[in-house]
């Protein structure tokens, strides 16, 4: 489910989503690598490894925040 809310990301107007606003930076960070991707690995790839780095607290964390935006809020 991630890669797919972030793979979305990279082939729109990320800039613009609720979803790329409510990232970390250093998410953010790697969604415009891999919009901008000019080497070798692409975008799918760059997502791919970003979300394979994350713990798995995080991951889930970080699903939650974006899959349920209203309860995490509330949570925090």
């Amino acid at each position: 489910d991630l890669f797919g809310q972030f793979e979305t990301l990279i082939h729109t107007d990320f800039s613009k989503s609720d979803v790329f606003k409510m990232l970390p930076i250093d998410c953010k960070g790697y969604i415009r690598a891999a919009h901008d991707a000019k080497s070798e690995n692409s975008p799918a790839r760059v997502v791919v490894d970003f979300i394979s780095g994350m713990t798995d607290d995080y991951a889930l964390r970080l699903w939650e925040m974006i899959a349920k935006p209203h309860i995490s809020r509330i949570a925090a």
